[in-house]
């Protein structure tokens, strides 16, 4: 909890491969004590199922929806939040995508980092999606395609097309020039900019 915090929360998830400890080390705890935000960190082995993506949950189809959702209740519930934002990179941000897809009243604002729309169906979202990729990103290209991720085939959707799964959102795509796959070191500041805007 931060020194003095408000009742919003950040949720954060973490990418592939990746555990609850990745948030915290790209700055996201430091941020919540300089803006007052709840940080949430909720983590699910080594992958979450957003859909077409990732490895061992998607394959196993998992419901990591109902999961979540649940996780976000009890998070609510437990710090009197009254506001939910989302954030998450690569698969993570995959999971936030798929999460408003299927569950639009958890949250109306997200920020993803190096995210596509992988959901297996469309939803309707009337929120705010801030979607940030770097120019140099080839694990997730932003134009999509076929990629081993995992060891598993997935297929990625071109980010630019995350409206035609989300109807009725507000989305903003912004590149960062030189960037990779991985966040930028000021990756919490940038979404959290993003999300209170």
């Amino acid at each position: 909890m931060p020194a003095h915090p408000t009742r919003i929360g950040v949720v954060v998830l973490h990418g592939f491969l990746e555990t609850i400890d990745i948030p915290v080390a790209q700055g996201w705890s430091a941020s919540s004590d300089r803006h007052g935000f709840v940080a949430i960190y909720p983590g699910r082995t080594d992958s979450w199922n957003a859909g077409l993506c990732c490895a061992a949950a998607s394959v196993a189809k998992r419901d990591d929806v109902s999961w979540l959702a649940a996780a976000i209740n009890v998070a609510r519930s437990r710090y009197g939040l009254t506001t939910i934002y989302l954030a998450g990179n690569s698969n993570g941000g995959m999971m936030v995508e798929r999460l408003v897809a299927e569950r639009p009243t958890v949250s109306n604002h997200f920020a993803v980092w190096a995210a596509a729309p992988e959901m297996p169906t469309a939803g309707r979202w009337q929120g705010d999606g801030n979607l940030f990729s770097g120019t140099d990103d080839l694990v997730i290209p932003r134009q999509g395609g076929r990629v081993v991720i995992g060891g598993v085939l997935a297929l990625i959707r071109p980010a630019a097309n995350t409206g035609q799964w989300l109807k009725g959102a507000q989305l903003r795509q912004t590149l960062i020039p030189g960037a990779g796959h991985a966040p930028p070191a000021d990756w919490p500041e940038l979404a959290w900019a993003a999300l209170s805007h």
